[in-house]
């Protein structure tokens, strides 16, 4: 699990999501592929329940830093209480597509 302090900027390789299909039509290699929609949001997990508590905007949009790859984009708010947070990707593999999602925890803490 990654860990970041208040005030932190999220560069390239922190909160990713990468889209490989496993099976390729040329050769043997995976196929990496971007999908038709994506946009992520950030949530606090409260300590005791682990309810979640989305923060700031629904659908943020990520930063793509190359095909199929993909990272979130923004800082940790110098307001925000240390403990564990959530980013939950949604995203839509084709236009037809349903609503698919895919989460990760992540902490904050205060500098020491």
């Amino acid at each position: 699990m990654k860990t970041f302090t208040l005030g932190y900027r999220l560069i390239e390789s922190d909160l990713t999501a990468d889209f490989v299909c496993s099976q390729s039509y040329v050769g043997s290699l995976p196929k990496v592929f971007s999908p038709y929609f994506i946009s992520y949001e950030i949530g606090y997990l409260q300590e005791e329940t682990l309810v979640y508590i989305r923060i700031g905007a629904l659908d943020r949009l990520p930063q793509k830093s190359q095909d199929g790859t993909y990272y979130a984009n923004f800082i940790v708010n110098e307001h925000w209480d240390p403990g564990l947070y959530m980013i939950r990707w949604k995203f839509r593999m084709c236009s037809g597509s349903d609503l698919e999602e895919s989460n990760e925890n992540f902490t904050v803490e205060k500098e020491v």
